[in-house]
């Protein structure tokens, strides 16, 4: 019944024998559907959960592009305007992605980001959330005990 009348049918109004692979592109076009909008990320992040290299190699490359803006100038503009660089709709599964792929150095370099007092609280949201994707398990146990510090609000 779902097939048929809800995902099939969303499905086929999204497709064409003449797209390309449905939402592995970290691209998004003002033109595009709601739909396609809101499962670009999910299709992203399921990609790389099961190891796209190629998904994990340009979400770690977008991160990169936003840390060496923001190590080269902390401020809120330049902060703001590093972060334009991802589309709003993919800066989870890109931070997610990028941390679950690097190293710990990632992992302390969102961390870093997540501190910044420029950030707006959605935006430390995320950053959070993608901290809990490190396979590091020296990241994990530093992420348990940084939850736990007053950065981070009682809510989060």
């Amino acid at each position: 019944f779902v097939r048929q009348n809800v995902t099939g049918r969303l499905i086929a109004s999204m497709v064409t024998s003449a797209d390309p692979p449905l939402g592995l592109s970290f691209t998004v076009g003002e033109d595009e559907s709601a739909q396609l909008r809101m499962l670009r990320p999910l299709v992203l992040g399921t990609a790389g959960y099961v190891g796209d290299l190629a998904q994990l190699g340009k979400a770690t490359a977008l991160l990169s592009t936003v840390l060496s803006a923001v190590d080269a100038s902390p401020s809120a503009i330049e902060v703001g305007a590093a972060l334009d660089g991802i589309h709003p709709d993919l800066r989870a599964a890109v931070y997610c992605l990028a941390v679950r792929a690097g190293d710990i150095d990632t992992y302390i370099a969102v961390r870093s980001l997540y501190e910044e007092e420029v950030l707006s609280v959605s935006e430390q949201d995320r950053l959070l959330d993608a901290l809990s994707c490190s396979l590091d398990p020296g990241a994990q146990l530093d992420l348990l005990d940084f939850i736990f510090e007053p950065e981070v609000r009682l809510q989060d």
